[in-house]
């Protein structure tokens, strides 16, 4: 029996956590989730166990000690130290049946990081494992499309007058993972070597932004226009080095007057009554009132605990100690559900309350050493490319290292108007182990295909 082919191919299926959806648990769209993805994980460490006890395996220590393997293996480590000192140690290790985020979630990430790195070796496994991906984002989307309609299928009823949520059970997660299948799909597009492949993936990347456009979620639409205006300027500074500092101006100048013409039109009836661009236009602070209250919370919570927080799963003990009596207001709408948060949402200020200083800056310096990795491998591989003469034909490798310096850009502005859930916590170490893979070493170079 092949051990370690196993424990690969058992990789393969945890992307396809997104799409379980248990009715008859008490919180069918999460319990499922994380019960599937953590199986998975165990099985698959056990068979690389096996295999490794056999011989049949080397570790290449080589991936785990490059900047981006060692921010998130200090991330977890601060997670897992702030669920010990925790206000609550047993919620914050164990999690709760709601969410799933735990000490125990974070480890079995980490191992799951671990696996991937060690397992996924060649540019054939990574390909594998987004295209899985995107299988299991298409199906979240069917998923959201037949609910109402389908028996067993638990949501609300497709309709553009309402939020998509898809597989996720929330729009705002939904669209955290519809950011990450956009990226990967463009990916995947750049590195298919003939048409049909291109196209198909280049439909797949238009098909998931509408759906994430259907979300109608502002902080993600933020981060997805963020992220595509990194994408398009990291672009253009590459074709045009000669005056990037004028292009990169024109570019910001033309976003800048679109937000502008916007925000001044938003008032008009017509743009009112349209589902999707209603809700974008509706941006401003006046929108996220309740959820600037909550971070003021958070910050409260924060000076109390600053060092490791109050602990992962506690974040409502902050809540109540500092409840603010303007969420509770009997003439608005949905007043009782204002009163109830057991999040800041915001990966900034959530990561502030519940895993301290020493945790945001654990989780933060992730993004840090992923850049100073992204830019000593460009540097690198220009060295490289030197020395023996060559030289990459093409804008594809350009193509790709701007979706590694956009996708990052994508999920940080996202996020700063919400909190991880497994199933983008999952696309996020994802992302991060094939960046590892990605930017090791200048023999890697960006324009690796075997798709």
């Amino acid at each position: 029996m092949n051990y370690l082919k196993i424990s690969r191919g058992i990789l393969f299926l945890i992307p396809f956590t997104a799409v379980i959806v248990l009715p008859w648990t008490i919180f069918p769209f999460n319990v499922g989730k994380f019960v599937f993805f953590r199986a998975l994980v165990d099985l698959s460490l056990i068979f690389f166990i096996w295999a490794w006890a056999s011989g049949k395996i080397v570790i290449d220590h080589k991936s785990f000690i490059k900047p981006i393997a060692i921010g998130v293996a200090i991330f977890v480590a601060m997670f897992l130290l702030a669920s010990f000192f925790a206000y609550d140690p047993l919620a914050a290790f164990w999690g709760n049946f709601e969410r799933g985020e735990s000490g125990v979630q974070l480890l079995h990430l980490l191992i799951f990081f671990f696996l991937m790195t060690t397992l996924f070796r060649n540019e054939n496994d990574w390909q594998k494992m987004l295209k899985s991906i995107l299988v299991s984002a298409f199906l979240s989307v069917l998923y959201g499309l037949f609910t109402g309609s389908v028996s067993g299928f638990i949501g609300y009823r497709f309709s553009l007058n309402d939020r998509f949520q898809g597989s996720l059970g929330n729009p705002g997660y939904m669209a955290q993972f519809m950011i990450f299948a956009v990226f990967f799909a463009i990916y995947l597009m750049l590195g298919s070597e003939t048409k049909f492949k291109s196209y198909w993936y280049g439909f797949l990347s238009v098909f998931f932004s509408i759906f994430l456009l259907l979300s109608q979620t502002r902080g993600a639409l933020l981060g997805f226009v963020a992220g595509i205006s990194a994408f398009l300027i990291y672009l253009i500074i590459g074709i045009h080095k000669k005056n990037p500092k004028l292009i990169s101006g024109l570019i910001l100048l033309l976003l800048f007057a679109s937000l502008i013409l916007l925000i001044n039109s938003r008032n008009l009836p017509f743009i009112k009554k349209t589902p999707v661009i209603g809700q974008i236009a509706n941006i401003s602070l006046e929108a996220g009132t309740t959820r600037i209250w909550t971070w003021g919370i958070a910050v409260k919570g924060i000076v109390d605990r600053p060092i490791f927080g109050w602990g992962p799963e506690n974040f409502s003990v902050v809540f109540d100690k500092y409840f603010d009596t303007r969420y509770f207001i009997p003439s608005r709408e949905n007043r009782f559900y204002d009163t109830l948060f057991d999040r800041a949402h915001s990966v900034i200020f959530d990561y502030g309350a519940e895993i301290g200083l020493l945790g945001l800056a654990s989780y933060l310096g992730i993004f840090v050493l992923y850049y100073i990795q992204f830019y000593k491998f460009n540097k690198q591989q220009k060295i490289h490319n030197l020395r023996k003469n060559s030289s990459v034909t093409g804008y594809r490798p350009l193509f790709t290292e701007a979706i590694f310096f956009s996708m990052p850009v994508a999920y940080l502005i996202a996020g700063s108007t919400i909190f991880d859930v497994l199933p983008t916590y999952i696309m996020l170490f994802v992302f991060l182990s094939f960046a590892n893979y990605k930017l090791i070493n200048s023999d890697n170079q960006f324009n690796e295909y075997k798709n």
